[in-house]
């Protein structure tokens, strides 16, 4: 008789949902409050409106994609969007092209540290499954 163990991909389900709804959250945040988010950022409203639809749009599909029978390779795949968007934020600060206030590079910068965080823990996930 073979056993086949197989580990959790409880973990990397998870941080891929918490993900999503974090976000979503900010998504919706940033477009309810685009024009002050605006002010604060030196981003136009219209980018703060844009970056909020697809934040939204992220929610649930990120629920779909946690609901799939396969979901290591989809959790790396995250994990790298995640990291390249921390190398993002990062290169966005540093290079000072967008313009950002100094209130836009301080929530840049959190959004880099967040996604760093998130994108590990996917890869954790990701790497516990086998």
């Amino acid at each position: 008789m073979t056993t086949i163990t197989r580990t959790s991909d409880a973990l990397l389900r998870f941080a891929i949902r918490l993900d999503g709804v974090v976000v979503a959250l900010l998504g919706v945040v940033m477009v309810a409050f685009a024009a002050d988010i605006s002010t604060l950022t030196g981003l136009p409203t219209a980018v703060e409106y844009g970056f909020g639809a697809l934040n939204i749009a992220y929610g649930p599909l990120a629920f779909f994609l946690a609901a799939r029978d396969e979901v290591k390779t989809t959790g790396l795949v995250l994990a790298l969007a995640n990291i390249l968007m921390t190398v993002g934020m990062v290169a966005l600060v540093a290079s000072g092209v967008a313009g950002l206030t100094t209130t836009g590079n301080a929530l840049a910068l959190a959004i880099g540290v967040y996604t760093a965080a998130i994108g590990g823990l996917q890869y954790l996930g990701a790497r516990r499954v086998s």
